[in-house]
């Protein structure tokens, strides 16, 4: 790894090289298959965003401080249930809005902020501590003892 980073060696163009190619072909194939632009959009700038972040961050020495690996860990709490509850949420919150519910008829100004929130707060007050108390339990399990106990 080190090796690749010094001038003009392959570890210096290969991954933006790929990371370019990447976004050429996916872009082309959102281009042929007429989807969604906004989503497609967002992808994309995340795709970059985190290309860029990969490449600027990858000496960085000041991630190491405890604050920062106390985000990455919050980060890393929330990632898996926001992952598997967003859709079931959106899909729960969206018979809020269905024709003749309580939010029936609401402009995007108060639905699109309902639709971001009450995934995170589901993720906050469920999914969080549900994650966390599973994760606790599998170290426990990883730590115990492999040894067959005696049923004397």
């Amino acid at each position: 790894m080190t090796s690749s980073r010094k001038s003009g060696s392959a570890g210096n163009w290969l991954f933006p090289a790929v990371v370019l190619a990447f976004l050429a072909l996916y872009t082309a194939f959102w281009l042929y298959s007429r989807r969604v632009f906004l989503l497609h959009g967002l992808e994309l700038v995340a795709g970059i965003g985190f290309a860029f972040l990969i490449l600027r961050l990858r000496d960085a020495t000041w991630l190491r401080e405890p604050r920062w690996k106390k985000l990455a860990h919050t980060l890393g709490i929330w990632s898996y249930p926001l992952y598997l509850l967003h859709q079931p949420v959106i899909g729960l919150t969206d018979l809020l809005f269905k024709p003749g519910a309580v939010l029936a008829g609401s402009p995007v100004l108060i639905s699109g902020p309902v639709f971001i929130a009450t995934p995170l707060i589901v993720c906050w007050l469920l999914g969080a501590p549900l994650e966390r108390r599973l994760l606790s339990w599998r170290k426990s399990w990883l730590n115990a003892s492999t040894t067959p106990k005696s049923p004397l």
